[in-house]
């Protein structure tokens, strides 16, 4: 009868080791899961800030070709302001023949053109 209590005492420690290696291991696999995971998420948080790194470069990019834009915009007004000059040089030059032309004595009877510039 000793033995028999003796055995059952036995096996039930075998069984309440046994539960403690089953909760370990149980423990184990959650641990190595949740770090798993959380190397999965750290990985994904680097891809989401290299893609942010490249929307930010892709941005520079974009500002440097409207700085471009903005420096040919003003290379076409200085154009302009050049063939405006032109246009005022060619006016004046023309002015300048047709007065001197129309000052002669010897056309439309000796009036300078002058006399027809507003006052």
């Amino acid at each position: 009868m000793q033995q028999l209590g003796t055995g059952r005492i036995l096996v039930a420690l075998l069984l309440d080791l046994l539960l403690c290696v089953v909760v370990v291991v149980v423990v184990v696999v959650v641990v190595v899961v949740v770090v798993e995971l959380t190397c999965v998420v750290v990985e994904l948080a680097c891809v989401v800030v290299e893609l942010a790194c490249v929307v930010v470069e892709l941005a520079c990019v974009v500002v440097e070709l409207d700085c471009v834009v903005v420096e040919l915009d003003c290379v076409v007004v200085e154009l302009a302001c050049v063939v405006v000059e032109l246009d005022c040089v060619w006016w004046w030059w023309s002015l300048t023949v047709c007065l001197q032309s129309t000052s002669s004595p010897h056309q439309h009877g000796g009036q300078a053109a002058t006399e027809y510039l507003p006052q």
